[in-house]
């Protein structure tokens, strides 16, 4: 190599890396609905419908290079679904709370938009079943039949707007689970005495998908 191909790698360096350490990294917070869907393999299921539900956490950007950042955003996010049974009609609403942690690469387009994509991670924390039958409300404890972990990919993009000594920004992002979170056992929907067993067979699979609206706000550190 050159001496002048040496300068000037030398020189694309030190300009690169000014542009990196001129980005500064932001903090905020999020919170939004998710319309929650579940791909449920199992018979005995006719149909999952979606349930409205909602998330909301914090936002941390780390720089990558140029306008390039690493979102990561812990957050508690309910997943779910309506499960209607073929037996006997029944329907049961599906809510389960997650801790997740999405690691987002966003990446600019233009001046206010942006595209997001990368893997999510969610541990479960609660898992509700309820289903209205003779007048009367039925609820179960489901988290015994979810596995512990769920992953998913998430693609989206959004725009951001300057506001005051931050940035607020709103985004549309869709999350598809790529691990089955179904267990086998038997979760029973209670009341009083009575009781309606939901049965989780050992072939059963489940994915939680979903589509979500995310609104937040971030200030960069070290204003």
């Amino acid at each position: 190599m050159t001496k002048r191909k040496i300068k000037l790698l030398i020189l694309y360096l030190l300009f690169s890396s000014s542009i990196i350490f001129s980005q500064k990294i932001y903090v905020g917070v999020t919170g939004g609905l998710h319309f929650a869907d579940m791909e449920f393999k199992m018979s005995g299921v006719k149909s999952v419908d979606i349930v409205t539900v909602y998330g909301a956490g914090g936002v941390i950007g780390i720089p990558i290079f140029l306008n390039t950042y690493l979102q990561i955003e812990p957050k508690y996010l309910q997943k779910g679904g309506l499960i209607r049974l073929k037996e006997n009609g029944l329907e049961i609403k599906a809510k389960t709370g997650y801790l997740e942690i999405p690691a987002l690469i966003r990446l600019p387009v233009g001046e206010k938009f942006h595209l997001l994509a990368g893997p999510t991670l969610g541990y479960i924390l609660s898992s509700d079943l309820e289903s209205e039958f003779g007048g009367h409300t039925f609820r179960a404890n489901a988290k015994k039949v979810l596995n512990n972990f769920d992953l998913g990919l998430t693609i989206g993009g959004g725009l951001s707007i300057p506001v005051l000594i931050g940035d607020l920004f709103l985004d549309g992002r869709y999350t598809y689970g790529i691990t089955d979170i179904s267990d086998d056992g038997t979760a029973n929907l209670k009341f009083r005495e009575s009781i309606i067993p939901f049965e989780i067979d050992k072939d059963a699979e489940t994915f939680n998908r979903g589509f979500k609206i995310m609104l937040g706000f971030t200030i960069p550190l070290g204003l």
